[in-house]
């Protein structure tokens, strides 16, 4: 009977010692698995952080170029008005020039109409 107690008692002390080997396994590799799992989060945070920094750094560039663009605008918008302005005054030399002309050609008609008007008065007065 000693016997059957010592073999029943060394059955329970392998088998509570292959339990033990066992789910001393399962454990390392939980926490293996949860080191990797931290690991993998702690580098999707940094990932994270570094794509929000460079999110940042895009979002101020792009503020910069608006600034610029929007400046571009208004010296786009006053160099068309100058133009505008410009043509304006152009035009409206160019059309005194051609009134002037014109007067001029009538001025120069009206003297040598007056001219051959007075030229049979001419020889007389001689």
């Amino acid at each position: 009977m000693r016997i059957l107690i010592y073999l029943i008692s060394f059955v329970i002390i392998a088998a509570s010692i292959a339990f033990a080997v066992y789910y001393n396994n399962e454990a390392d590799q939980a926490t293996q698995s949860l080191e990797h799992e931290r690991y993998s989060r702690m580098m999707a945070e940094e990932g994270l952080e570094k794509a929000k920094g460079t999110i940042t750094a895009l979002e101020a560039e792009m503020n910069r170029i608006n600034v610029k663009i929007k400046g571009t605008k208004v010296m786009l918008e006053q160099a068309t008005s100058t133009n505008k302005n410009l043509k304006t005054r152009l035009d409206r030399a160019l059309q005194a020039k051609d009134d002037l002309r014109e007067r001029i050609q009538t001025l120069q008609n009206e003297l040598k109409q007056r001219e051959s008007a007075m030229a049979p008065l001419a020889p007389a007065v001689n």
